[in-house]
């Protein structure tokens, strides 16, 4: 289904609805929202990979052990243009967003995923020594003119 894009008020948090009955509906999230009192995520996801078929003892989808590349699998991305305020105040950028989840799709489909996901985020992202992949999310950040995304998790 394709829709038309929302500006960030009509994806705000405390904001119920649809189908053109948007209405607020927690009033205190949404003034925490619009006059930047609390930054949180809003209540939908951005953007999400799903992939059919991952085998990973047959090297489906995800590199075998050894580091060897699998084959690759079926993916989909599923991509909303909302702009998400982070915790720290600061807004993911759409593209960005996109362009991270079309990364991983990339992974899975030439069979390069790796096999825990905690090093899929970083070779995605492209820190702790994924620095020189070939296509990064901190790359699209610098092409961009964006400061570059130092850790993905928070313990990171």
């Amino acid at each position: 289904m394709l829709q038309p894009p929302l500006s960030r008020q009509y994806s705000a948090p405390g904001l119920v609805g649809g189908n053109g009955n948007i209405r607020v509906g927690d009033q205190a999230k949404y003034d925490d929202w619009y006059y930047g009192r609390k930054g949180a995520l809003m209540p939908s996801m951005a953007a999400k990979i799903a992939c059919q078929g991952i085998d990973e003892a047959e090297g489906r989808g995800k590199m075998m052990s050894g580091g060897k590349v699998g084959c690759g699998c079926c993916c989909w991305v599923y991509y909303s243009n909302n702009e998400l305020l982070t915790k720290d105040g600061t807004w993911l950028i759409p593209h960005i967003t996109l362009g991270h989840e079309l990364i991983h799709a990339w992974h899975y489909l030439n069979g390069a995923a790796e096999r825990d996901d905690r090093s899929e985020e970083h070779m995605t992202v492209g820190i702790k020594g994924f620095g020189d992949m070939p296509f990064t999310e901190n790359k699209l950040r610098a092409e961009a003119g964006l400061p570059v995304r130092t850790k993905y998790f928070a313990d990171d």
